[in-house]
């Protein structure tokens, strides 16, 4: 059980305050820089700005903020069936025990060893998670990266 607690529910619980404390910092963030960037065009045209850029930087805002969310939620879904295999198997040994035929012992063995793969894929799954939900911004950061790796190797 504190096998289940230590692994599962305190990642999560932390993944879960600390992304919702980052989705609104950037919320903030972008209204201040909304705001500033409104009051610096308005002081430069002594005139109203104009109701399509606010809609624009209104709709931008919404995306970047679906996109944290699904990023999220997402990552804290996968860490969560990712890491449940290992916890249930070891409530499941320290009941068992080590008695038992070979073959039970071997089964046991084999389960344990798969979760442990299962719980290993966790700790890399939020690469995936940012190139998929991350929208366009980390997979163009990501294809820069890699075109520059490739230009210092010499590849054409």
């Amino acid at each position: 059980l504190s096998l289940a607690l230590v692994t599962v529910l305190i990642p999560i619980f932390l993944m879960i305050l600390f992304g919702s404390l980052i989705i609104s910092n950037v919320r903030q963030s972008q209204r201040r820089i909304h705001t500033l960037q409104l009051g610096s065009v308005a002081a430069t045209r002594n005139r109203p700005v104009a109701s399509n850029s606010e809609n624009s930087v209104i709709k931008f805002g919404q995306k970047t903020d679906r996109s944290l969310l699904l990023m999220l939620l997402s990552q804290v879904i996968l860490i969560a069936i990712f890491t449940v295999p290992l916890c249930l198997d070891k409530f499941y040994s320290s009941f068992s025990g080590d008695y038992g035929s070979p073959l039970v012992l071997a089964t046991n063995a084999f389960v344990y060893d798969f979760a442990i793969l299962v719980y290993d894929i966790s700790n890399g799954i939020t690469f995936y998670v940012y190139t998929l939900c991350g929208g366009t911004v980390f997979r163009k950061a990501l294809y820069d990266f890699i075109m520059s790796v490739k230009v210092k190797m010499g590849c054409h």
